[in-house]
């Protein structure tokens, strides 16, 4: 119905448009076409909302809607994108992506993690942002200047990442009026949030390794907000450095789904209580110096172990009888991470007390190979926690949930 003139808009907005860096426009929009474009219902109907993005909401005025039109028609034409803006507000959503990117791991295909949340290479993401990002490091690259800095960089680390956890949304309701009451829209907005749960899984893929995670929310390629601002920032060690990736095998990735799916399926109130533990653990794996791996450490397998021991006394002693019949599958198992829990307890006690890992510099490389050790013992710790769903540790320490004789 309003597909000429607003064609004939984006060809009058066309002749205005100035070239950008970073797939940005700078347009000086004339005052006869602001008041056309507020007057043009599609248009109309856009500015005076707030636009739901998924996890964040933001405004989009008439200049940045004269954005949208020319870059989407250097892009793809005038027609396709009009056509986009006309086909946007017949839908009552808005197509988004919700994006986690990764560094310290790397896969060598697209594989499904849980209902539409994808795992894969950067280049195979449905966001343009991104995909501009990673053309852009590319040009950067072979013409050596880094002078510019994208939307993505955090001015410590320009790499791209190793990889990106996906997914695609349709947030509805697709506007939400500006004075919208805020306490509504966190609600919606946590209802979308999937990427950002499994973020907190992420140190149980690879314990030993560092992961670093940037997240953000932003209109799904090849719709008409395709161009609009990312929002709703947010990253735990991104720029972290000199650390490497290691690339996941099916195998991987396939315990990774299992477990998520598990940890999902857990109620709030349990989940809530693994965020201490996981969130120590990728503490842990982030530190380079051992006095600070051995306080995260501990306090990540105090928080899994001792949560709800009523008895303060003996801590210690619960805390390795604990872990090892948690993980124990025989006497000689169970012998071997009782040692590696004690020597854990031992270390992050001397840490917190004296600031050294161990008072024999001779024991320290022993003692850093032993905290790698409980990097994963504490991974697989807290698996096993998900797994079980509700542990009786009464009930566990006499052997109830274990096949061999104490």
């Amino acid at each position: 119905m309003y597909r000429q003139e607003l064609i004939e808009i984006s060809n009058e907005l066309f002749r205005c448009e100035r070239p950008f860096r970073h797939g940005k426009v700078s347009i000086n929009v004339p005052d006869h076409l602001i008041k056309k474009m507020q007057d043009l219902p599609p248009i109309k109907e856009i500015i005076k909302n707030s636009v739901n993005l998924g996890t964040a909401s933001r405004s989009v005025g008439v200049s940045v809607v004269a954005e949208l039109l020319v870059i989407g028609a250097l892009n793809n034409g005038i027609e396709k994108t009009v056509d986009s803006l006309i086909d946007y507000v017949s839908q009552d959503y808005t197509p988004c992506v919700q994006v986690l990117m990764l560094r310290g791991i790397k896969v060598v295909r697209s594989v499904e993690l849980f209902d539409g949340v994808f795992i894969a290479k950067p280049e195979d993401v449905p966001s343009l942002p991104l995909i501009r990002h990673l053309n852009d490091y590319k040009l950067r690259l072979h013409t050596g200047n880094f002078g510019v800095m994208s939307p993505f960089n955090d001015y410590q680390s320009d790499d791209p990442p190793d990889s990106v956890i996906y997914k695609v949304i349709n947030a509805k309701p697709k506007f939400f009026p500006f004075d919208a009451d805020l306490n509504k829209f966190e609600v919606e907005a946590k209802k979308y949030f999937i990427v950002g749960t499994i973020s907190n899984l992420l140190p149980l893929i690879f314990p030993e390794n560092s992961i670093r995670h940037s997240y953000y929310s932003g209109a799904l390629r090849n719709s008409f907000l395709e161009s609009l601002d990312l929002c709703s920032w947010s990253s735990s060690g991104w720029a972290d450095l000199g650390v490497g990736s290691r690339e996941a095998t099916d195998e991987d990735l396939e315990s990774f789904r299992n477990i998520l799916s598990k940890y999902l399926a857990l109620s709030d109130d349990r989940r809530s209580k693994l965020d201490v533990p996981l969130h120590r653990l990728r503490e842990a794996a982030r530190h380079h110096n051992p006095v600070d791996r051995a306080i995260d450490l501990g306090v990540a397998l105090e928080a899994l172990l001792l949560r709800d021991q009523p008895d303060q006394t003996q801590l210690a002693l619960q805390f390795r009888l604990r872990g090892s019949w948690l993980l124990g599958k025989d006497l000689d198992e169970r012998k071997k991470i009782y040692k590696l829990l004690r020597d854990v307890y031992t270390y992050r006690s001397t840490a917190a007390h004296t600031g050294k890992l161990t008072s024999k510099i001779k024991e320290h490389e022993y003692a850093c190979g032993r905290l790698t050790e409980g990097l994963k013992l504490c991974a697989d710790a807290i698996k096993a926690v998900i797994n079980a769903g509700n542990i009786n540790w009464e009930d566990l320490l006499l052997g109830m949930d274990n096949g061999d004789e104490a």
